[in-house]
């Protein structure tokens, strides 16, 4: 008998650098990793930030600025992050474990975050209706994320677990590339 699932899917967004060594992780977790489609990255900033006014961001822009990255604190993910440059070496780097405070850095200071633009992005005005944080394009050519679900193998999906991937296959097909 398998392990009760906390999860009946989950949703991510996958560098294109990392999917094979991801697909290859999640095979020997008996996962399966379903692409509904490619998406762009977007800086996450306040309106009032000094790079606000931009169409769009390059890394090299962005580089005076503090670099806020979120995971959710487990020892043993160490190498997975919300933010697809965890693994660039930025001067000024700040790591927090719970996204109320990723989303009160941004909104409150020079700070960024990148991702993907989701629906459930824009935490700032799932939090506080202020809608003080706005989502830039990432002009990084290399920054194209694969976005999709996992679920284990064996699992079946319930209606309700149907109807969510319909609708979030329909969101992402808006976001496609």
């Amino acid at each position: 008998m398998s392990p009760p699932c906390r999860s009946e899917i989950g949703v991510m967004c996958i560098n294109d650098h990392y999917l094979n060594t991801m697909q290859k992780l999640l095979d020997t977790s008996n996962l399966a990793f379903h692409i509904l489609g490619k998406i762009k990255s977007y800086v996450f900033l306040r309106k009032l930030h000094p790079l606000a006014q931009k169409d769009s961001l390059t890394l090299d822009e962005l580089k005076p600025y503090p670099f806020v990255t979120y995971d959710q604190g487990d020892d043993n993910l160490l190498h997975f992050s919300e933010e697809i440059l965890f693994n660039e070496i930025l001067d000024k780097n700040i790591h927090v474990i719970d996204r109320c405070t990723k989303i009160a850095l941004v909104r409150g200071t020079d700070c960024f975050s990148i991702g993907p633009d989701l629906t459930n992005s824009d935490g700032d005005k799932m939090h506080s209706k202020l809608n003080e944080i706005q989502a830039i394009e990432f002009s990084e050519h290399n920054q194209i994320l694969h976005a999709g679900y996992i679920m284990r193998r064996e699992h079946t999906l319930s209606t309700i677990g149907i109807r969510y991937i319909a609708t979030l296959e329909n969101k992402i097909n808006c976001m496609t590339i």
